[in-house]
């Protein structure tokens, strides 16, 4: 049984990560290719005439955009189909497992528990889904305190999911306790 808990560990971890990674990517490709789009008009006036796998560039904002596009590609040929709110959904999601998955960790090493005695599905899968209620929240609260469009920061989200996930417990007594004060009044 302990070596089944320790794949099963593994398999959580490395799919937390490679989806992590690929999402964050992803969202990070958006936000350089917004970038270059400002800069469109420029990069297109600023010529050159190369073949890159295949693909004749003209200037600049193609080369540009092409590197982009490629490198993630390359690594994350899925990530290339998703939509914005996808990317933001997947990376969610992992950096919540990635954040259950820190937690379990913590509990064999410094609780000297036993591998096969650690909530090794149960814990990542509410990662998961801890990572979706965290991406809800983002969505909510600022709608609520903020007029106008408020943008998600990807990087603070990753993070906020990560940390959630590791204090899930904590995170879902604290959320029931603020619906609990919200809702008596």
């Amino acid at each position: 049984m302990k070596i089944i808990s320790f794949i099963i560990l593994c398999i959580w971890l490395l799919a937390g990560l490679y989806f992590g990674i690929g999402g964050i990517s992803r969202i990070s490709v958006d936000e350089v290719t917004e970038t270059i789009d400002k800069q469109k008009d420029a990069l297109k006036k600023d010529t050159i005439n190369i073949k890159l796998d295949g693909v004749d560039i003209e200037n600049k904002y193609q080369l540009k955009y092409i590197l982009e596009y490629s490198n993630l590609e390359n690594y994350f040929p899925w990530a290339i189909q998703l939509t914005t709110f996808s990317s933001f959904l997947v990376t969610s999601m992992s950096f919540g497992l990635l954040g259950a998955m820190i937690n379990i960790l913590i509990q064999i090493v410094f609780s000297a528990s036993k591998i096969e005695d650690s909530n090794y599905v149960s814990k990542p899968l509410l990662g998961l889904l801890t990572g979706i209620v965290v991406l809800g929240l983002s969505y909510i609260i600022p709608t609520l305190i903020v007029k106008g469009n408020a943008e998600i920061k990807p990087l603070s989200l990753m993070f906020l999911c990560l940390f959630c996930g590791i204090y899930s417990d904590k995170f879902y007594e604290k959320m029931s306790n603020s619906f609990d004060k919200f809702f008596s009044k």
